[in-house]
């Protein structure tokens, strides 16, 4: 399994902005096993690819700091 992380591209009135984990996989079956596990309305899953993405929102202030420490 492999996690990539990225953010949106606009700051919402209440100062948040997406987070976005990206989680890639080797095997159909890790995928399913992990999609019943975490899916739920902040989830993207894409089976052909084996990836399933889920969405937070973070503080502007989370954002900047997880961008000056990556």
């Amino acid at each position: 399994m492999n996690i990539k992380i990225t953010y949106g591209s606009t700051i919402h009135t209440d100062r948040t902005i997406a987070k976005y984990e990206c989680w890639t996989f080797e095997t159909e079956e890790e995928f399913w096993k992990q999609y019943d596990l975490i899916a739920d309305n902040n989830t993207t899953a894409d089976p052909n690819d084996l990836t399933i993405t889920k969405r937070a929102y973070i503080t502007v202030e989370e954002y900047r700091e997880a961008i000056n420490n990556g």
